[in-house]
């Protein structure tokens, strides 16, 4: 009889799945930005540059809405750095999963943005949970254990010296049960870290290429249209911004966001008629230190005392 072998999985196929839907799903609003950038004055070159090399959308849709509303390239460029700067952040949480070294480093960092580390923690959260809830202690007492072993069927009939003795060689093999659990935690560990790579390269993959398609496609449609201003397509941007925080705004126990959120658009909306272009969304950022130093400050006096 033939026997064949394939190898497990692992749920690679499912990670796979679920960054291809992801990323073609949000891939398709790059249609927004290059409409967003024809109408705030860039041409269609700028606006596909933009997206094959900058690829996070909400710095380039603050770019754009820098530059469309009169400001420069400075402030513009400031404003879409602060914002893309949490993408470093997510970088430290992936380098163990994704393990890249070397060169490699530089071009794996191009395709951490919001959506591909979602899908990738996706993986590492759930699965860890399930491996977490499916293990079992080893080498506990439990029901039919210790005391429970004499009642064992087939104990009866043994005398008090066989019985000695099977136990001392149960005790003897517990190092070699207690290795192939370490063994099996480690197996486990990197099957969860190969999904998270396998839902990352995916999300980047298929966000990638849908992305700079799309933004081609707006921007190309956009700039046939005489005077796109009166297609109100100046709306789009903002819009597509706020799209892109509700997620976090709405989330239950979200009240400090709330909070950030609304201090700054006050801030925002007083400077406004008061400062050039673009300065009024990086001094809106003050509203994010109270959220900051807060804990911090908190956390310092817990471990004075």
């Amino acid at each position: 009889m033939k026997v064949t072998s394939t190898r497990p999985d692992l749920g690679i196929s499912s990670a796979r799945r679920a960054g291809i839907g992801v990323g073609v799903a949000v891939g398709c609003s790059g249609v927004a930005f290059g409409a967003a950038a024809i109408t705030a004055g860039l041409d269609v070159a700028q606006a596909c540059v933009l997206s094959l090399f900058a690829f996070t959308g909400a710095s380039q849709f603050a770019l754009a809405g820098v530059v469309g509303g009169g400001g420069d390239l400075v402030a513009g460029t400031a404003g879409a750095l602060l914002l893309g700067a949490r993408n470093g952040l997510y970088g430290l949480r992936l380098a163990g999963p994704l393990g890249v070294r070397g060169l490699k480093r530089f071009a794996a960092a191009h395709a951490v943005i919001d959506e591909t580390t979602a899908v990738a923690t996706a993986q590492l959260t759930d699965t860890r949970a399930d491996h977490t809830r499916d293990a079992s202690p080893r080498g506990d007492a439990g029901p039919g254990d210790g005391a429970d072993r004499a009642h064992r069927p087939g104990t009866e009939s043994r005398s008090g010296h066989e019985q000695a003795g099977l136990e001392q060689v149960e005790r003897e093999d517990e190092p070699a049960v207690e290795d192939r659990s370490r063994l099996g935690d480690g197996l486990a560990d990197e099957a969860v870290n190969r999904r998270a790579r396998a839902g990352f390269y995916a999300t980047f993959v298929s966000l990638y290429i849908a992305w700079n398609l799309s933004t081609l496609a707006g921007a190309v449609g956009t700039s046939q249209v005489a005077d796109p201003a009166v297609l109100g397509l100046d709306a789009v941007g903002p819009a597509c911004f706020l799209a892109l925080l509700w997620p976090r705004l709405s989330a239950v126990g979200a009240n400090g966001v709330r909070a950030v959120a609304i201090g700054g658009a006050a801030i925002a909306l007083v400077a406004t008629p008061l400062l050039p272009p673009g300065i009024p969304v990086l001094l809106a950022s003050v509203a994010a230190l109270p959220a900051i130093l807060v804990p911090s400050l908190g956390a310092r006096r817990r471990a004075g005392r």
